[in-house]
C-alpha cells in the first residue's frame, strides 16, 4: 500500500514538473480558463449558455503564449422569454441601486431618449415598448409585474438596460430558442518560476 502511494506521489510530482517546464500552458488549464471567461460573458445565465467552445490556435509571442478560442452563446429561451427574464433582472438591479446611482441612470435614460432615432446604437425605449406589443408574454409580464405596479418609474430604465444589453450582443428581435451568438477570446499566459500564469 505504502509503495503504491509513494509511486502515485512521484508520478504526480513528475507531471507537475513537466507541466511547469512545458513550452506552452497545459491544455486542460487553458480550457478551464476559457470556460470561465465565456461564462462571465453570458448576458444572463438564465437565458444563455456557453456552447461549442473550441481552441482554434496557440502561438508564442515574445515572453507570452497566446491561445485563441471561439465559442457560442446559445439562447435557452425564445425572444419573448428572454425579454421577460431580463426585465425581471433589470428591475431588481435598479431597485437595489443606491439613490444617487438610480438618479444618474434616470438622467442617462432621459438624455439618450432625446437622441433616439439619430443613431442605431442608442436604445430607443419608446420604440422598444411599442415592439413589445406583438409578444403577449411580454405584455402580460409588464402588466402583471409587482415591481412595475409598485414603482411606476421602474419600467422605462429597465427597458433601457435590457435594450442596451441586447444591442451590445447583436441579439435579433424574434429569435428562437437555440439561436447562437458567435464570440471569441484570446488568452495570454506568461511563463514564471511557478509555471504558466494567466495574464489576461
Amino acid at each position: 500500500m505504502l509503495a503504491t502511494l509513494r509511486s502515485s506521489f512521484i508520478a504526480l510530482a513528475l507531471l507537475a514538473s513537466l507541466s511547469a517546464c512545458s513550452n506552452q500552458p497545459g491544455a486542460d488549464d487553458a480550457k478551464r480558463d476559457a470556460e470561465g471567461v465565456a461564462k462571465n460573458d453570458l448576458p444572463s445565465e438564465a437565458v444563455y449558455v456557453v456552447d461549442d467552445l473550441k481552441r482554434e490556435n496557440g502561438w508564442l509571442e515574445g515572453q507570452d503564449y497566446k491561445i485563441h478560442y471561439t465559442y457560442n452563446l446559445k439562447a435557452k429561451v425564445d425572444y419573448p422569454g428572454m425579454i421577460v427574464q431580463l426585465l425581471k433582472e433589470s428591475a431588481n438591479e435598479i431597485k437595489a441601486m443606491p439613490r444617487p446611482d438610480r438618479a444618474a441612470l434616470t438622467m442617462q435614460v432621459g438624455l439618450t431618449s432625446m437622441m433616439a432615432g439619430m443613431s442605431s446604437d442608442v436604445p430607443d425605449v419608446k420604440a422598444e415598448l411599442e415592439s413589445y406589443k406583438q409578444y403577449p408574454a411580454i405584455v402580460d409580464h409588464i402588466r402583471d409585474s409587482p415591481a412595475f405596479r409598485e414603482d411606476g418609474d421602474l419600467l422605462v430604465p429597465s427597458v433601457y438596460l435590457v435594450t442596451a444589453l441586447l444591442k451590445s450582443y447583436g441579439v435579433q428581435k424574434g429569435q428562437p430558442a437555440g439561436a447562437k451568438i458567435p464570440r471569441q477570446v484570446t488568452l495570454t499566459y506568461r511563463k514564471t518560476e511557478k509555471g504558466w500564469q494567466k495574464l489576461s
